[in-house]
């Protein structure tokens, strides 16, 4: 009887371990479609950071506009992030809404909390 149950226990053991890998990658492997984290302007301070608005183009590159001290514009080119100054003002890019339009051309409308007043 002993033996009956030796044999049990190593015949469960055997089949985990031959169908341990059928619930995933190993442990520390990371999926294909994994998220990849980039800092696009950094190191920037930014005092007031606001809403950000994210839109991606035809290619499906990303472009950002996001402020709160002045309103600022990035955008992905494929190889590597281009950065604007899009309003120098004080206080402005608060509220940033990006819409890209049928040229690729970004249009944005923000904030100014200064002067009390939405611009374009």
């Amino acid at each position: 009887m002993k033996a009956l149950s030796m044999l049990v226990v190593a015949a469960i053991a055997l089949l985990t371990m031959a169908t341990s890998d059928a619930h995933g990658p190993p442990a520390g492997a990371q999926p294909a479609d994994a998220w990849e984290i980039t800092c696009v302007d950094c190191p920037k301070w930014i005092d007031n950071l606001t809403d950000r608005s994210l839109r991606l183009d035809s290619n499906d590159l990303p472009h950002i506009a996001y402020g709160g001290d002045h309103l600022y514009y990035a955008f992905f080119d494929g190889a590597a992030w281009i950065h604007e100054t899009v309003d120098h003002s004080d206080e402005v890019g608060w509220s940033a809404s990006l819409g890209l339009g049928s040229d690729g051309q970004p249009h944005i409308s923000y904030y100014d909390s200064h002067m009390e007043r939405l611009l374009y």
